[in-house]
């Protein structure tokens, strides 16, 4: 395998000639196979990312790796490898000699975001190279996520309502089996992909993390977070209880997971604590007197922006008391189904109210946030009267979103990554053209 650093470049074996993609006015037909080179930067913890390369590489493609850290190496191996050694700074023009020079006509991402995947993305987009990133399913616990372009605010699916209103019913169907238990390997992946990281960090000594805090540190604060949850796991049902018998109204305000970049890059917060303290201050100046506010806790937050501190912080500073109330867990449907509304910045448990029916108020920049389906009016007016959503427009909605976007599986769970493989193959090998009304959407993202 050749070793690329600082501004080389340079491909593992199985390399085949150069390939060329000519630009046409008229309607593609789907580009063989044996015409198409795959490249994929990045992808979930585990074998996912092999195991499709592999379905890829069998269907005739060629298919590449770019490692930039030994989490990377371990997870998709050493064949059809290149190795980016260099600081972020060479990254990006490193990667768009690499996708001229190698033929490169398909990118594989996951996420959008990343700090390699950005700039990989925005150089195919010059380049006329296909897109693909793959995601978390919009619809969990059995979907994952795959879009042209771009996921969740980058989503390129239609922002206007008429488009969904005219949407035959008849014409979508989603039928989906379950995957099974996914959390025991998410974090088997997790782990061993981190120990890998910090293994090969001498060799991969200018990578740039992705992530704000350190694998080290974000393990520290899974493992505080596992005990303390052990031991108050009474209090929070007991908590759960009351909330769910009592006569008092409350709202549910859904938190993302510290570093997530549907906070710092979809909103105007970044960190959780602003986010938090601005809808408790709004809570307070608006809400109803007997109105209660219940943030919940992501299920994958570390605790390294301590949510819980800034809630009761919030509480003594704007004069709430036990009208706030913060759960580190608990069961999202039994909550969501029992609240007068719900507040997020765009997680996918935006979805799930929509979904049972409860209004919905999204903060940031949610590809789902439409008139008929989200509140659109002030968050002020949100806790007095809040807009419930359409059915039938939420209906004709998600029918489009799991057709065009949702594949049926996980990355994760054994029996959910056997059901997804197969599809995410058919649909990367289909290489269905963008539609006209996907363009304004990329460029509105770009």
């Amino acid at each position: 395998m050749n070793f690329i650093g600082h501004g080389s470049l340079g491909i593992a074996e199985d390399e085949g000639g150069d390939l060329t993609c000519e630009p046409s006015n008229e309607q593609p037909l789907p580009v063989p196979p044996h015409l198409r080179h795959f490249l994929f930067i990045g992808g979930p913890f585990g074998p996912f990312s092999r195991r499709l390369g592999r379905n890829l590489k069998s269907a005739g493609a060629r298919v590449t790796h770019v490692t930039v850290h030994g989490g990377d190496l371990l997870d998709w191996g050493w064949r059809d490898n290149a190795v980016f050694r260099g600081g972020i700074g060479e990254w990006e023009s490193w990667i768009g000699r690499f996708l001229q020079s190698q033929g490169v006509s398909d990118i594989i991402t996951y996420g959008d975001c990343g700090t390699y995947a950005s700039p990989a993305l925005r150089q195919a987009k010059q380049l006329g190279i296909a897109r693909h990133v793959f995601e978390l399913g919009y619809f969990r616990p059995d979907w994952v996520t795959l879009e042209r372009n771009g996921v969740n605010g980058f989503s390129s699916l239609p922002r206007e309502p008429s488009f969904y209103r005219n949407t035959d019913l008849s014409e979508h169907r989603y039928p989906a089996d379950p995957v099974g238990r996914i959390m025991p390997y998410h974090v088997w992946y997790s782990i061993r992909h981190c120990l890998f990281h910090y293994a090969g960090s001498a060799f991969f000594r200018h990578f740039t993390a992705p992530w704000p805090d350190s694998p080290l540190r974000q393990a520290v604060g899974y493992l505080s977070r596992f005990a303390i949850d052990r031991f108050s796991r009474g209090k929070v049902r007991e908590a759960e209880r009351e909330l769910l018998s009592s006569k008092r109204p409350f709202f549910l305000c859904t938190l993302q997971k510290p570093g997530d970049t549907q906070l710092s890059i979809h909103s105007v917060y970044k960190r959780l604590s602003p986010f938090i303290e601005h809808v408790a201050q709004n809570f307070a100046e608006f809400a109803p007197p007997d109105a209660r506010l219940v943030f919940k806790a992501h299920p994958l937050d570390n605790g390294t922006e301590g949510p819980k501190r800034t809630v009761v912080e919030a509480a003594e500073r704007f004069g709430l008391g036990d009208r706030l109330v913060y759960l580190p867990s608990g069961s999202l449907s039994r909550l969501t189904q029992k609240a007068m509304g719900v507040v997020t910045v765009n997680s996918t448990a935006g979805l799930a109210a929509l979904h049972m029916g409860r209004p919905t108020i999204t903060l940031g920049n949610a590809f789902y946030d439409l008139e008929g389906l989200t509140h659109q009016g002030s968050l002020s007016r949100f806790w007095t009267a809040p807009q419930p959503p359409d059915r039938d427009l939420f209906l004709r909605f998600r029918a489009v979103v799991m057709a065009r976007t949702q594949i049926n599986g996980s990355y994760y769970a054994p029996r959910g990554r056997e059901m997804a493989l197969p599809e995410a193959t058919r649909r990367l090998l289909e290489n269905v053209p963008e539609t006209p009304a996907d363009r304004p959407e990329v460029e509105r993202a770009a």
